[in-house]
C-alpha cells in the first residue's frame, strides 16, 4: 500500500508542477491535523469491532474453557509426587 501511495505522490508531482498554486491551502498544521483525525478515527472503529466481537464471544458462549491441571484424572496423567 506504501510503495502504491508514493508512486501516485510521484506521479502527480510531475504532472501538477505548474498548478500547485492551487494546493496552498495544505499547510503542514493541516496535514498533521488530517494524520490525527484519520488515526483517531481508526483507532475508534477498531475499538468499536473489537467490543462487538468480544460480546459476540460471550454472548454465543464461544469463551476459552478453563485449562485443565497437569495431574487430573480428567486427562489420565498423574502427578509423580
Amino acid at each position: 500500500m506504501f510503495m502504491i501511495v508514493a508512486l501516485f505522490i510521484a506521479i502527480f508531482a510531475f504532472m501538477a508542477n505548474d498548478k500547485m498554486h492551487l494546493l496552498g491551502f495544505v499547510t503542514p498544521m493541516r496535514a498533521g491535523l488530517a494524520i490525527l483525525v484519520f488515526g483517531i478515527a481508526g483507532f475508534v472503529v477498531k475499538i468499536f469491532v473489537w467490543r462487538r466481537e468480544v460480546a459476540r464471544v460471550v454472548t454465543s458462549g464461544l469463551a476459552p474453557a478453563a485449562p485443565q491441571e497437569a495431574g487430573s484424572e480428567e486427562n489420565g496423567h498423574m502427578s509423580s509426587h
